[in-house]
């Protein structure tokens, strides 16, 4: 018998904001490009109502690269209802 979940992965993900991502081009249309050994700093909001706990990681590749890399992201402002 297959375990009930009282709440569908897909409806939990779909719960998640994510706005103000920055640094971006033409609304996130386009990729942001940097060249060897820049840094490059990535900011946004995530949120969700309720209290469950919420992390976030950036994913990334190289161009033509089909291997997705990823970090976590740091809270800056834990508490901070937006």
């Amino acid at each position: 018998m297959p375990e009930i979940l009282p709440e569908s992965i897909e409806t939990s993900r779909a719960s998640v904001v994510i706005q103000r991502v920055r640094p971006q081009l033409d609304c996130g249309r386009h990729p942001i490009k940097r060249e060897v050994g820049d840094r490059l700093t990535v900011h946004a909001e995530a949120f969700k109502e309720g209290h469950d706990i919420l992390a976030a990681v950036l994913k990334f590749r190289k161009k033509n690269e089909p291997q997705w890399n990823e970090v976590p992201m740091k809270q800056t402002n834990a508490g901070l209802d937006l």
